[in-house]
């Protein structure tokens, strides 16, 4: 293989003309015979001069344009290659993002399946809200009185230890802790005092109880009506759902200097308690109740059993027009769904307990004792933020 002596391109090695830049290839041969040849070669150089005809550079013409042909052949062979390996470049992203896609769909998969499941167990649990209109679904999902598969009766009632009259309160000097008295046997106008905002009350300590009557058909037996006052004299108190001498944790408001106040509660371990009641020398000892967990702080609270209760006894009705019920700093709207279908109007605050003493729950969306946590806004002391559960849905039957 020859070198051009004007580019130094390789040009093969019979060449006569670089196909690179057209010059003249220089030959190698050297003996006596080369003189001859070369004069004879000049000649025809000559002669192609004066003539217009020169088959050598024709010759080097198509060897210049065979190599640019070839050249620009493997171009384009090379140029295909990067296209093919481009176009494999950009459709990868293409592959791995379809790729990534459908991992993501059969994860979402997964999770709904799973969702789904947790689901179920949360309605075999009661903790699905109701939204269909079929009673047998309905009654099905929800938790009611005859529902005691997972939950037992701590209720006390006079069949226990306390029903006798040897029972003493334990006292206490701390005023952070109060004791639970008895009151089985005693009338029901005499446990406790009505407030000025209408509720049945129980000092203890420096902390309060709301009273809930329970009969044994869901009558209303409460306050509200100097009738109603006078009612409570007819019945006595034959069970209640916290037993006697149980504890009660009572936390008190602070002031800015983080002082406790001497009487202002923050927060007691039960607020509430339900007092089963027959009418006086009735047979029977009455209904049954169902004892609540108490709050370990105000952060977590225990649903309420609401069923077998008179619908009047379980809420209140707020300035916004719904029925709700407290859980310390929160509270819950009550949905009220008669059975029948029919609506109960609370609309009118003075008619709202006339029209819901007409009511008995026969059963509630989240089970009792269910945990409903709550969180408080970090700049607003006292204020709620959120909370677990926003409603229960109560089913309501007409008494009688």
């Amino acid at each position: 293989m020859a070198f051009c002596m004007n580019c130094g391109m390789k040009v093969p090695d019979n060449a006569r003309y670089c196909p690179n830049c057209g010059s003249k290839i220089e030959s190698s041969i050297t003996d006596t015979d080369d003189g001859e040849i070369k004069e004879e070669e000049e000649k025809k150089d000559n002669f192609y001069l004066t003539s217009g005809h020169n088959p050598k550079a024709e010759n080097a013409e198509n060897e210049f344009f065979n190599a640019y042909n070839t050249k620009s052949e493997a171009s384009q062979h090379k140029n295909l290659f990067k296209e093919e390996s481009y176009r494999k470049k950009r459709h990868k992203p293409i592959v791995i993002c379809i790729i990534i896609i459908a991992a993501v769909v059969i994860l979402l998969c997964v999770g709904k399946i799973r969702s789904g499941n947790s689901i179920i167990k949360h309605t075999a649990s009661g903790h699905k809200p109701v939204t269909s209109s079929s009673n047998d679904d309905y009654d099905k999902d929800d938790y009611n009185d005859t529902d005691d598969s997972d939950y037992s009766d701590e209720s006390y009632d006079t069949d226990d230890e306390y029903a006798d009259d040897d029972f003493t309160l334990k006292s206490s000097d701390d005023k952070h802790v109060q004791y639970v008295d008895k009151y089985v046997g005693v009338n029901a106008s005499a446990v406790g005092y009505t407030s000025l905002g209408g509720d049945r009350l129980i000092r203890i300590g420096d902390g309060l109880l709301t009273v809930n009557y329970v009969t044994e058909d869901g009558s209303y037996v409460g306050v509200g009506t100097d009738e109603d006052e006078e009612k409570l004299q007819d019945y006595v108190v034959t069970a209640q759902n916290i037993a006697p001498n149980t504890k009660v944790k009572i936390d008190f408001e602070k002031d800015s200097d983080g002082e406790e106040y001497s009487s202002l509660t923050d927060f007691q371990s039960y607020d509430h308690i339900d007092l089963a009641v027959k009418k006086v020398g009735s047979k029977g000892n009455g209904p049954k109740l169902k004892t609540i967990k108490a709050a370990p702080d105000k952060t977590k609270y225990y649903i309420r059993n609401y069923v077998g209760k008179n619908a009047a006894t379980v809420g209140y009705v707020s300035l916004g027009g719904d029925y709700r019920d407290r859980y310390g700093d929160a509270n819950i709207e009550l949905k009220l769904v008669p059975e029948d279908g029919s609506a109960v109007d609370i609309s009118d605050t003075d008619n709202a307990i006339k029209n819901l003493k007409k009511y008995v729950v026969k059963s509630q969306s989240i089970k009792p004792n269910t945990a409903m946590n709550i969180t408080y806004d970090k700049d607003v002391d006292g204020l709620v933020d959120s909370q677990s559960f926003e409603s229960i849905t109560l089913k309501l039957k007409k008494i009688g």
